[in-house]
């Protein structure tokens, strides 16, 4: 029998194995999708705080002026809305994929909201500022478990 074409044989289908094995976990590890990787303070922030309103839905009072839920934000801190705290805090739930514990701190003015969990111990997060529409600074901390 032919040893040389053996061992090129048993050498290929080995090659071949290797390159399967390889190919599976690109392909797995590969096609993470957005709901399992873990979310990211800042993405998470800037998407809660860019996201743009419109209309009487939310604060009537401001007409059909478009807004951004930064300025919704400053005025749930302002005004002390719990409503308002509410549908905040819904919207981190669901950018969070309602599986991260976080701590949301808003400080517009001398008033400070907390939405969410005291978070000690945290894997993510994320401090800054956005100018909102009625002037001044709303500061945004969050801390993602």
């Amino acid at each position: 029998m032919n040893r040389k074409g053996m061992v090129a044989i048993l050498d290929a289908v080995i090659f071949i194995a290797i390159l399967a094995f390889i190919s599976v976990t690109m392909l797995t590890f590969g096609n993470i999708s957005e709901e399992d990787r873990a979310p990211d303070a800042s993405e998470v922030c800037d998407r809660l705080m860019s996201t743009e309103m419109g209309g009487r839905g939310l604060l009537p009072e401001m007409g059909n002026t478009p807004y951004t839920m930064a300025d919704v934000a400053a005025y749930a801190v302002a005004s002390g809305d719990k409503d308002l705290r509410d549908r905040i805090k819904a919207m981190a739930d669901d950018l969070t994929f309602n599986r991260a514990r976080y701590c949301l701190e808003l400080t517009y003015g001398e008033k400070t909201v907390m939405i969410g969990e005291d978070v000690s111990v945290y894997s993510s997060s994320y401090c800054g500022e956005e100018r909102v529409i009625g002037g001044g600074t709303l500061y945004v901390s969050l801390r993602l478990a």
